[in-house]
């Protein structure tokens, strides 16, 4: 088995948990599949109240690209320290409460025989 890229000993890297996050996020919800943007990714939701979606790999460009979303409805997600974020956002911005990008890790063990009922 080799590893892949966006793997640190055998873990994803924050990078790949996002993208994995962001694909099976618009496949659970049926909307077009998220576009690699060169902060994160974006997905085009299209729903009333959420028209687009932003997810950013860390907080370093949150300022930036805040700035350049002004229409209604357009969603901003950022992995990273909520403080970081929060003070990088103009008070246009509504700030919801935290949530978190969970992950674990997978074997490929037999876990044996699922016992009838």
């Amino acid at each position: 088995m080799s590893a892949r890229a966006d793997t640190i000993s055998g873990v994803r890297s924050k990078h790949g948990l996002v993208q994995d996050w962001e694909r099976g996020w618009a496949l659970c919800r049926a909307t077009p599949s998220p576009v690699a943007e060169h902060d994160g990714y974006r997905i085009d939701v299209g729903a009333p109240g959420h028209r687009v979606r932003f997810v950013l790999n860390g907080p370093a460009s949150t300022g930036r690209r805040a700035a350049t979303l002004t229409a209604p409805g357009t969603w901003l997600k950022v992995c990273g320290d909520r403080a970081e974020v929060v003070s990088a956002l103009s008070a246009a911005w509504r700030v919801e409460a935290p949530e978190y990008l969970m992950s674990a890790a997978l074997s490929s063990d037999d876990a044996g025989a699922i016992e009838p009922g």
